[in-house]
């Protein structure tokens, strides 16, 4: 669990010459609260030979303005509320494992002013390997973006939204990659 009240954060500020246009400065008071969480384990049975190796991470993120004169309480942009993963991976005796996990982000904004957002999404890769008993030799094949979801893995950091800029970065379409690992 985590609370800070944070002063003369950099962010964006109205251009004092021309209050319509923003420029990098000083928010005198944001607050960034919120809880990360962390969980994982192993499980046997005596059906299956080999474990099942599992794991949870969230955030959870409280970032607003507090109090600003041009944002008042809005919520500070980029990142999301909540975010996470979920895996579990079976390994086999032989060394050979498969297993998939699941990453979700939920909506975001893109701007001080809260006007745009970027939805959340979800997305689900498949990882299947072989792991040598002596350790010395790994290969994997990884999946990511099992469905080929479009969305946005993050925005540009901006004051207000206007519709002629770009702000939002697309996540990686469906995506194969091979790897292997070789200790000597």
């Amino acid at each position: 669990v985590f609370y800070s009240r944070v002063k003369n954060e950099l962010l964006k500020i109205a251009n004092p010459d021309n209050p319509s246009d923003y420029i990098g400065g000083n928010i005198p008071r944001t607050v960034h609260a919120g809880l990360e969480l962390q969980l994982y384990g192993e499980l046997s049975t005596e059906r299956l030979s080999g474990t099942v190796d599992w794991g949870l991470s969230y955030t959870l993120n409280h970032f607003r303005h507090k109090n600003d004169d041009t944002f008042n309480n809005k919520w500070l942009p980029v990142i999301p509320q909540h975010f996470g993963s979920v895996h579990a991976i079976y390994q086999h005796t032989s060394g050979v494992y498969v297993g998939p996990d699941v990453e979700f982000a939920s909506s975001v904004y893109a701007d001080q002013a809260n006007t745009l957002k970027a939805s959340g999404y979800g997305i689900v890769n498949l990882t299947l390997g072989y792991s040598h008993p002596s350790s010395r030799l790994t290969v994997f094949l990884n999946v990511r973006n099992l469905a080929d979801k479009n969305y946005a893995a993050s925005t540009e950091f901006i004051a207000q939204a206007n519709t002629e800029q770009a702000v939002f970065n697309p996540g990686l379409e469906r995506s194969l990659f091979v790897g292997a690992k070789i200790l000597w």
